[in-house]
């Protein structure tokens, strides 16, 4: 007989992974009492013989599976004794099954002392359902009671489930299962194949199945509220709980369309209801959000939905698969990767006389998808069960706040459903209260003081010392500080105010620091402009910070028409003189300009009081002593050039200079903080590897004074914490933030744990009077451990983009929890660490979807640098649409080291799913910078495209010849192509078991079902065939 749809789909997965115990159903019963063993052997007996499922094999005839069903099966229950500490009964429900054998159940006794027994009832769900493990452990209790009577079982099994399978497969042929898959087709459009859960782990490529559980329960208050909301809908409690989950799945992901598994029973004729067999199918509710909507809104779509899918339940699950193309995925379960099963009551226990009687499922330690719950309400109004979790996705410290969480969201949906859903919180309380103790960084700092102040004060206190250095040019504080009082005059008498602005183009230098300091000291903001920057570039951001006069060397260009120039030298004669109207902590330090999206840079315009707030800061975390040297080595366009400057003059500090040019040259950098005896360097991260490159083939050119490193402006690896460590003294810290918010607003002290880590290094904590949050698209607070959009607030906000309100308002948005503040929108992307930490994760604008699914380029980057052979890589998008490439560039780990292409993206295959591994690699020398030491992403060359592999590409070889003969045979496809897919060209999972079955029956070998899901091309299976019929013939080859 055949086997019925729901058996089939079983079937298949079953032997997708014949050796894992993924589909047993085991519960164990404890009963306490005298137990006649004899008779509860006979019982069981007898409930064998009542009922045909627990005598049914499924061996394969043809190329096809079929239902066998014995007259008879052998059983006996030995008596198995239990220590208190034994695993025995766990390990005995995860025995495997042969399906191709009669009596797919397993059913034990075990002894734990006199009167303490264990009942172990493990049916293989191609079998049993919930409904049939219960018709089976209360039929076993009826014949025990007889028994123990002295009658003879009489034991009704129902109609039987080969009447079912008939009735089921006749009503399929009629036409609905036609009318269901057109339904699901249109109802699922364009539904996205894959939930994206915030995992602890990167999604292994091939799906992992170990499994815990975590108990998890609702109180009786929400437990009625919930069927309170239940029944003001007209919908079901279970429809409920199936809205609010997926509320909470939003919350974790914020994907706005989401779907949901839903079981489904189809006992609907009362004929079957004491029939045991495998009656579930498998639907979906396709949940959307709209942040408009109210809960109420959204319970009344939940609602339809539900219904929709019920009158749809009946076509299997698998056909609706193949039907929207979705078959072969190996990394997760298709359609659905969240489960959830629902029991309206709990299952009575079964009466055995004389015996107390205790239920509890038995773990097995595999589960089926990424999150399933089993929820059932109790006798005293509470609903408890469990969620079942993929131990390589998650941690249980994980899972374990995604329940609280629940538990928190359910009551505040019945508290508040008139809420509109972009208004939801979706933390506890706790983390809310944590999230507000991580910000609590308020701190005391001169906030009356301008910068320039800080640095007067400091030539007050050591007039002599010295403060730049840049070869044989020196200047102490007395000098540094008359020099800029000199052209602070000159600046005044052309009428600079506080709020004006000052260009300054010249090159690293004394003569620079001059000008900075100078241009303060006349209450003007500098804006620093490159000296190799094109002058049709610099007319424009001169245009647009109107700013008139420029100091600049005498080796610079001439200023545009109407802007003045003016040297920063030979100005000792110029009396000094105080500005008119003095600068005020909230008047502009600096205009940065940074690159747009429109093409026109942006001006950021900073103020004195968040500077100072940093400089601050600076001291406070790195100590610099006086006299102590920082490198300014950093482009003066860069702001992290603003620290090297303006930190040590404020704090007795000496500032030395790189040559003009040699802030690319690692060598150089090496050398110059060696000589001066730096303490503090500052770096990107690119730069910071080129260092390391040239310490591992000369480490002793490592600077002996060094004391502090920052890394900022990308992410930070930790291989490079790792060389780091190795190679360069001091400790080695990674901060994080904009030019919008004084430079930076986190930092990360890297120790020994971050050279073990599987993404970028931590961005820390906020520091002084910074603060940070991780906000959904509707500026509402996400969970720890969700990704979310980073926004920062604080002392150190700018005031926003100089002359630009559009942009200013797009970017600088109001503080929801704060009147009258305001927060920026970085563009980079996060979640927080359960102490606080940030984590950064991209930014939004590499954030891509590949045939529905969302996929951060910097996952595959971190994956990518994984490999030993790659220092740095850059992942780009080539294409669009169905035509859309993942096109992976690498540079190698240091001077003379190769990147062999196929060994990294065999490596990326190992770690993730097939859609997220690169077309191509591209191996360069080094990746090209752009002025602030950053990978200039826009200079990377794309390969040419190169054209799909023809058709003609055919088999050639005898192996190569049989495969793609039998998959034409199977799909009725002509011609065949080496690299072809099996499931590209309509290959399901019905035809994959035809396919292996066809290849036993021609080859006698049993190619794995899973082979076609992990190589399913003409190429890859013609390999394994022939290492099978290799192993067959030479078996002592083989064992070696």
């Amino acid at each position: 007989m055949e086997l019925s749809p729901q058996q089939r789909r079983l079937w298949v997965l079953h032997h997708l992974f014949p050796s894992l115990p993924l589909y047993n159903s085991p519960y164990a019963y404890h009963l306490t009492g005298r137990v006649d063993t004899a008779l509860l052997e006979r019982a069981v007996r007898a409930v064998v013989r009542a009922h045909e499922s627990l005598r049914t094999g499924f061996p394969v005839r043809g190329d096809s599976p079929v239902r066998l069903i014995a007259d008879t099966t052998d059983f006996s229950l030995p008596v198995h004794e239990l220590t208190a500490d034994s695993d025995e009964v766990r390990q005995a429900a995860r025995r495997v099954f042969d399906l191709s054998s009669p009596g797919a159940f397993d059913i034990r006794l075990f002894r734990v002392a006199d009167d303490g027994w264990v009942l172990l009832v493990n049916l293989h769900h191609i079998i049993t359902d919930a409904v049939s493990n219960q018709v089976v452990i209360e039929d076993i209790a009826a014949a025990y009671t007889a028994l123990l009577a002295g009658d003879e079982p009489e034991i009704h099994g129902g109609t039987s489930y080969s009447e079912h399978a008939e009735r089921f497969a006749a009503k399929l042929a009629g036409g609905l299962a036609e009318r269901q898959l057109d339904y699901w087709a249109e109802a699922l459009d364009g539904v996205p194949p894959l939930l994206n859960l915030p995992t602890d782990r990167p999604r292994p490529a091939e799906q992992q199945f170990e499994g815990s559980l975590l108990d998890f329960s609702l109180d009786a208050g929400t437990t009625a509220g919930l069927a309170g909301l239940a029944r003001e809908h007209r919908m079901t409690p279970y429809m409920v709980l199936l809205g609010v989950i997926g509320l909470l799945l939003y919350g974790h992901t914020h994907e706005r369309d989401i779907t949901l598994g839903i079981p489904v029973s189809h006992r609907n004729d009362p004929a079957f209801d004491r029939t045991v067999g495998f009656f579930v199918n498998f639907v979906v509710l396709r949940s959307r959000f709209r942040p408009e909507l109210t809960v109420h809104g959204y319970l009344d779509e939940v609602r339809a939905a539900c219904i929709q899918a019920f009158r749809n339940q009946d076509v299997p699950f698998d056909d609706v698969i193949q039907r929207l193309d979705l078959q072969g995925a190996l990394s997760h379960s298709p359609l659905a990767q969240v489960v959830i099963n629902y029991h309206h009551e709990a299952p009575e226990l079964p009466d055995f006389p004389g015996l107390g009687v205790r239920r509890e499922s038995v773990l097995t330690g595999y589960v089926q998808t990424d999150l399933e719950f089993d929820l059932t309400v109790q006798a005293d109004g509470s609903t408890s069960g469990t969620i079942a979790y993929a131990e390589a996705l998650f941690d249980a410290d994980t899972i374990g706040r995604f329940a609280d969480r629940l538990r928190a969201f359910a009551r505040q949906v019945v508290r508040s459903p008139d809420t509109s859903l972009g208004a939801l919180e979706f933390r506890t309380e706790a983390e809310a209260a944590a999230v507000d103790r991580w910000n609590a960084t308020t701190a005391d700092f001169p906030d009356t003081m301008c910068l320039h102040e800080m640095f007067e004060a400091q030539a007050a206190r050591t007039p002599d010392a010295p403060a730049v250095v840049h070869g044989t040019d020196t200047l102490s504080y007395r000098e540094l500080d008359e020099q800029a009082d000199a052209l602070a005059a000159q600046l005044c008498a052309l009428g600079t105010r506080p709020d004006d602005v000052v260009g300054v183009r010249i090159d690293r230098s004394c003569e620079l620091v001059v000008a900075l300091m100078g241009v303060l000291k006349a209450g003007a903001a500098y804006l620093p402009l490159d000296t190799g920057t094109p002058e049709e570039r610099v007319r424009k951001i001169l245009a647009d910070a109107r700013a008139d006069i420029v100091v600049q060397s005498a080796a610079s260009p001439p200023p545009p028409e109407g802007v003045r120039a003016l040297a920063p030298v030979g100005l000792e004669s110029v009396p000094a003189a105080q500005p008119p109207v003095p600068a005020r902590p909230d008047n502009l330090v600096s205009v940065y300009y940074t690159s747009g999206s429109t093409g026109m840079p942006k001006g950021v315009a900073s103020t004195h009081r968040g500077w100072v707030n940093r400089m601050v800061w600076m001291q406070k975390k790195h100590q610099l002593r006086p006299g102590e040297t920082v490198l300014h080595k950093t482009t003066l366009t860069f702001d992290d050039a603003a620290l090297e400057i303006f930190w040590p003059l404020g704090t007795g500090g000496r500032v030395a200079i790189l040559d003009a040019g040699e802030h690319r040259d690692p060598r150089a950098v090496l050398r110059a903080a060696e000589h001066y005896r730096t303490v503090y360097l500052q770096v990107v991260p690119s730069m910071l590897i080129a260092m390391l490159d040239e310490l591992e083939l000369a480490p002793e050119s490592a600077p002996r004074s060094l004391r502090n490193t920052t890394s900022s402006g990308e992410a930070l690896y930790p291989a490079t914490v790792e060389r780091f460590h190795r190679l360069l003294p001091g400790l080695l810290h990674n901060t994080w933030g904009a030019t919008e918010v004084s430079i930076d607003s986190t930092c990360h002290t890297c120790g020994p744990q971050d050279e073990a880590e599987n993404a970028p290094v931590s961005l820390g904590l906020p520091f002084d009077n910074n603060t940070v949050h991780v906000l959904s698209a509707e500026l509402q607070p996400v969970p720890v451990g969700v990704v979310g959009d980073l926004y920062i607030g604080g002392t150190g906000l700018a005031r926003g983009y100089l002359n630009n309100p559009a942009r200013t308002a797009s970017a600088f948005v109001a503080d929801p929890w704060n009147p009258g503040q305001r927060l920026y929108w970085t563009g980079d992307q996060g979640y927080r660490h359960p102490d606080g930490r940030v984590r950064f994760m991209g930014r939004n604008d590499h954030q891509i979807k590949i045939r529905g699914m969302r996929v951060e380029l910097g996952e595959i980057e971190v994956t990518l640098q994984r490999h030993p052979s790659v220092r740095d890589a850059v992942v780009l998008v080539q294409g669009s649409g169905t035509a859309l490439r993942l096109v992976a560039f690498a540079t190698p780990v240091g001077p003379g080291a190769t990147v062999d292409a196929n060994d990294v993206l065999a490596h990326a295959r190992q770690w993730l799913p097939e859609h997220m591994v690169p077309w191509r690699l591209v191996v360069m020398e080094s990746f090209p910078l752009n002025s602030n030491g950053k990978i200039d992403r826009r200079a990377v060359t794309m390969p040419d495209v190169v054209p799909d592999v023809p058709a003609e590409r055919l088999p050639a070889s005898s192996s190569e010849v049989f495969v793609a003969g039998l998959w034409s045979e199977l799909l009725d496809v002509e011609q065949i192509g080496l690299d072809d897919n099996f499931f590209t060209l309509g290959g399901h999972s019905l035809t994959a078991t035809q396919f292996t079955a066809r290849v036993r029956q021609r080859l006698g070998v049993d190619l794995p079902l899973v082979a076609l899901y992990t190589d399913p091309t003409v190429s890859g299976i013609a390999e394994r065939l022939e290492d099978l019929v290799a192993a067959q013939l030479y078996p002592a080859d083989a064992g070696t």
